[in-house]
C-alpha cells in the first residue's frame, strides 16, 4: 500500500486527474492513508495548491477537515504554502471550524502570519470575525 500511497502523491502534485482517479478507484482506502510525513492525499493536494484535485479527492470522499498526524487540516497546510485559492476553497466550504478547534496547534491564521501571507491571512482573519459575528 506505501508504493500506490506514494504514488498517488505524485500523481497529485503533476495534477494528473486521470491517473489519481483510477488509483481512488482500484484502492479507495488511499483516501484514509497517510505518507510517511503523516499527510492524508487532501494534505498534499492543499499544499501543492490545486484547487481541481481538492475538488476531486472530496468529490471520491476525502474530509476537507481531516487532520494530520499533528493535527494540522488543509486549511493550516494552504495557509503554509501561501495556497490562496485553495484557502479560499476551504473557506467557502466552511473548514474554518475544525482548523481553529484544536488548541494545541497554531491557527491556520497564526501559520499564515508567520510565514509572511499577508492576503491569506486577511481572508481567515475575515472568515474568523464573520464566523464570531454568526455565533453571537
Amino acid at each position: 500500500m506505501n508504493h500506490l500511497r506514494e504514488l498517488l502523491d505524485t500523481e497529485i502534485r503533476k495534477n494528473h486527474q486521470f491517473i489519481v482517479r483510477w488509483l481512488l478507484f482500484v484502492a479507495p482506502g488511499l483516501l484514509l492513508c497517510a505518507n510517511a510525513r503523516g499527510y492524508y492525499p487532501i494534505h498534499t493536494a492543499a499544499r501543492v495548491g490545486s484547487v481541481t484535485m481538492m475538488k476531486l479527492l472530496q468529490k471520491c470522499g476525502a474530509d476537507l477537515q481531516a487532520c494530520d498526524d499533528n493535527h494540522w487540516t488543509p486549511l493550516h497546510h494552504a495557509a503554509e504554502c501561501g495556497r490562496t485559492r485553495v484557502t479560499q476553497l476551504l473557506l467557502d466550504q466552511s473548514a474554518l471550524t475544525a482548523a481553529v478547534s484544536h488548541k494545541s496547534v497554531a491557527t491556520p491564521l497564526e501559520v499564515a502570519q508567520t510565514n509572511g501571507f499577508v492576503q491569506i491571512a486577511k481572508m481567515l482573519q475575515d472568515a474568523e470575525e464573520y464566523r464570531q459575528h454568526q455565533q453571537d
